[in-house]
């Protein structure tokens, strides 16, 4: 699943839902970018919220569930 939408993805224990929800309650920023070889995860938060984000990111880090994407939401671009 490529990380366009620049968001994180569910992981077995939180819903994207739910992982957005709590960082703007907590008013943190949350992206994610890719290249060949590296894939960042990045979050700007306060400083008394860090071991929130350190397990949170460990999390999304390690243990991300990945969907199949139907065939019909894939754009094939042409070759």
């Amino acid at each position: 699943m490529p990380v366009a939408d620049r968001r994180p993805q569910s992981t077995a224990r939180r819903s994207t839902l739910r992982i957005v929800r709590e960082s703007e309650l907590l008013g943190a920023a949350l992206s994610a970018r890719h290249s060949r070889e590296n894939l960042v995860l990045e979050a700007r938060f306060l400083r008394d919220d860090l071991p929130y984000y350190v397990e949170l990111l460990a999390e999304v880090a390690s243990s991300t569930k990945y969907q199949r994407t139907p065939r019909s939401c894939i754009a094939l671009a042409p070759r």
